[in-house]
């Protein structure tokens, strides 16, 4: 299993099913992206309210 798949798999973006039928490696690519992009602006709106370290 690679590494693009595990990661969109085990984040709950997509499902195996859905990596092997439905999206590419290119909207897996984008998936594993947008989840970073919303990780990151969480971590930053929670330092900037003071929640984070």
């Amino acid at each position: 299993m690679s590494s693009v798949v595990f990661q969109v798999v085990t984040a709950g973006y997509a499902s195996y099913h859905e990596l092997a039928t439905v999206y590419g490696l290119e909207a897996a690519m984008n998936l594993i992206e947008i989840g970073q992009a919303s990780e990151y602006n969480k971590r930053l709106k929670e330092e900037m309210e003071g929640k984070h370290p």
